[in-house]
């Protein structure tokens, strides 16, 4: 049992953002840039938009519209910016459409094999919320069918079977 639990992480700012000085950064934080619909980063003193610098995820707000600093958006960036990168090296126009971030909902792990599953923002599909051990499996297959290679594929079932059976290590940290 426990009063209150604090947890953070990754709150230090990125040492590149904050020597980058030409570029607009949000006057609310002053650790990420400015950029417009199509990632493009925007230019402190002109308010113009330089064609050959992007940004996406942390280091990233897009004008007006703030959007959360999680995974499932800088994913989501990092697509659509293959895809105009794409275009401009087969020198085809690249897609007129800004980016638009497509909320697949939230599912967080909180312990002794429960989650939280939350849809109800989602961008499509059905619009629901689950906890508890139902919610867990959901978020237990969503990593895994969110792990790239084989081998990863083999080794997260087989840390979650050690760590079940003999517990978390917490020697490392």
């Amino acid at each position: 049992n426990f009063g209150l639990l604090v947890w953070s992480t990754g709150l230090a700012p990125n040492p590149l953002i904050d020597s980058i000085t030409e570029a607009k950064k949000d006057g609310r934080t002053k650790r990420t840039l400015i950029t417009d619909g199509h990632l493009n980063v925007v230019l402190k003193d002109t308010d113009a938009v330089d064609p050959d610098v992007f940004a996406i995820g942390d280091a990233a707000t897009v004008v007006d519209k703030p959007l959360p600093a999680t995974a499932q958006v800088a994913n989501q960036q990092a697509k659509y910016l293959t895809r105009r990168l794409n275009a401009l090296v087969r020198d085809r126009t690249p897609s007129k459409s800004p980016f638009k971030f497509q909320n697949a909902g939230s599912l967080a792990y909180i312990g002794d094999w429960e989650a939280v599953f939350d849809r109800t923002k989602a961008a499509r599909g059905p619009k629901n919320k689950e906890t508890g051990r139902v919610a867990w499996l959901l978020w237990r297959s969503a990593y895994f069918t969110k792990t790239l290679s084989w081998r990863n594929k083999i080794l997260v079932p087989m840390y979650w079977f050690l760590n079940w059976i003999f517990g978390r290590d917490l020697t490392r940290f």
